[in-house]
């Protein structure tokens, strides 16, 4: 079968918090006709599934009336990305909590399928298989699109040959010959290939790499009315004080934690540039793993001047961390272990990935913040699963000693980032009072579940890979980024 005799399939199951005919589902309901009408006039769409009734919500799947199930089948990831990211079905996910149940297990399978295969042939039996044994993640996404080109080399397309996983957030690959032999593996399964990643990455880099200086547009004025970040994302959001503050004072909030964001995240980056140098230090300079890693020093060096010169551009203050931070980053930098490093990669892309996946395409958000951030998300998932792969080899591979003490640290990083990630001189600069404002902050409901969800990927796989054990899990829950 060849490549371009193959579709995407994307199956999604979530359990109802009551009958679909209750009062507290309307808005659901009302959505649905919408919802799918949308999708079907979405570029890439090609079929889904539905009774006759027009949607699959009454169709049985675990002999219950409460798991629902929707079925689409698209051209290819780029169709299914594209969509994500655009009009009502954008709303539906932040409105989950109100209609279903909060998942014990993945809920969303991503999986390649002939062509013209049609939905009628998945049963609802089929679909309880496909569910238990595959699962994948919008990172799972890019792997999809990697797999779309070596489909032929794996022997073909059937129904349900999926990207298999045990969580949301982690996607194995078919391993090299040489993995195979080696026999690394943890929690998740066997090791990938460390050379046939980073070949994969310096790929993705060649195609998708950006020069924000010609990619964005610096001298076009602010739009009037437009934020500098999401509202939801901004820190005292559905609190009193919010409340009280006019639209205006709103906005000019949203424009000064989208400068502190980014004065945080060139900080984080310095430090980022020199854990990658010290883990490439005494390794083959030929190797596509070092040529990945300088790459990506590459990649932070120009978004580090990109956020500067948004801060620049916005008129507002540079936001330095606290100096105490400032030396215990200096201090964190030195003695980190190699895992440690890889870690806290993760912790400080991954937060901040997932806000930044939520600013670019909103339109209520002002077009250079979008611009940035759209090319920031672009860059750094393969940050990410670089970060990844290598954390998995190196808890596999380091020391007992060297395990313990990436948990401990680990952390104590993530502590420390949780607290930076709020500059208190944020609300001195639009006329609030710090104190009061850093106290809403502490005791709302809205950014505790903010941070956790935007952490929740990452300490799921962290939890996987066994770094969160012991005083390091008590530290990272201490932080508030672990529920």
């Amino acid at each position: 079968m060849t490549d371009a005799a193959c579709e995407l399939a994307q199956v999604d199951i979530a359990r109802l918090n009551a009958p679909l005919d209750s009062p507290r589902l309307k808005d659901f309901v009302d959505a649905l006709d919408p919802v799918n009408a949308s999708a079907d006039a979405a570029d890439g769409f090609v079929r889904r599934l539905r009774s006759e009734g027009g949607d699959a919500t009454d169709i049985p799947v675990f002999g219950d009336a409460r798991p629902i199930v929707d079925l689409t089948v698209r051209r290819d990831a780029d169709a299914l990305t594209a969509f994500m990211y655009q009009g009502r079905h954008r709303e539906m996910p932040a409105r989950r909590r109100e209609w279903f149940e909060k998942p014990a297990e993945a809920v969303t399978t991503l999986g390649w399928v002939p062509e013209g295969l049609g939905c009628s042939v998945w049963t609802p039996e089929h679909l309880s298989l496909l569910y238990s044994q595959s699962t994948s993640s919008a990172q799972g996404i890019d792997e999809l699109a990697d797999r779309q080109s070596h489909k032929t080399e794996q022997g073909g397309v059937t129904a349900g040959n999926t990207i298999r996983s045990t969580r949301w957030d982690t996607v194995m690959t078919t391993l090299t010959e040489a993995d195979a032999l080696e026999g690394l593996r943890d929690a998740l399964g066997l090791l990938k290939d460390r050379e046939q990643v980073a070949e994969r990455l310096l790929d993705s880099s060649a195609k998708h790499s950006f020069d924000p200086d010609k990619e964005l547009d610096w001298d076009a004025p602010f739009e009037d009315g437009k934020w500098f970040w999401p509202p939801e994302l901004v820190s005292l959001y559905d609190t009193p004080m919010w409340q009280r503050m006019s639209e205006e004072q709103r906005i000019l909030l949203s424009q000064h934690e989208a400068a502190a964001l980014a004065s945080l995240g060139i900080w984080f980056e310095l430090i980022l540039m020199q854990l990658l140098v010290r883990h490439i230090y005494d390794k083959s300079a030929t190797s596509a793993h070092v040529r990945y890693a300088l790459t990506e020093i590459e990649d932070e060096c120009r978004h580090s001047k990109m956020f500067a010169r948004l801060i620049s551009r916005g008129g507002t203050p540079w936001y330095p961390v606290s100096p105490v931070h400032q030396h215990l980053g200096r201090l964190f930098k030195t003695i980190s272990t190699t895992p440690g490093s890889f870690t806290a990669t993760l912790l400080g892309e991954e937060v901040l990935d997932w806000m930044q996946r939520l600013t670019f395409p909103d339109e209520r958000v002002q077009p250079l913040i979008r611009g940035v951030t759209r090319i920031h998300v672009v860059e750094e998932a393969r940050h990410v699963r670089y970060a990844r792969e290598e954390l998995r080899r190196q808890m596999v591979t380091a020391p007992k000693w060297s395990q313990e003490f990436t948990r401990v640290t680990s952390g104590e990083f993530a502590r420390v980032f949780s607290i930076a990630f709020i500059n208190p001189e944020v609300y001195t600069n639009v006329g609030l009072d710090k104190r009061e404002a850093l106290a809403q902050v502490k005791a709302s409901g809205h950014r505790k579940e903010i941070m956790q969800t935007g952490a929740k990927r990452l300490t799921d796989f962290l939890d996987d890979i066994g770094v969160l054990r012991g005083v390091g899990r008590k530290l990272w829950r201490s932080s508030g980024l672990l529920a």
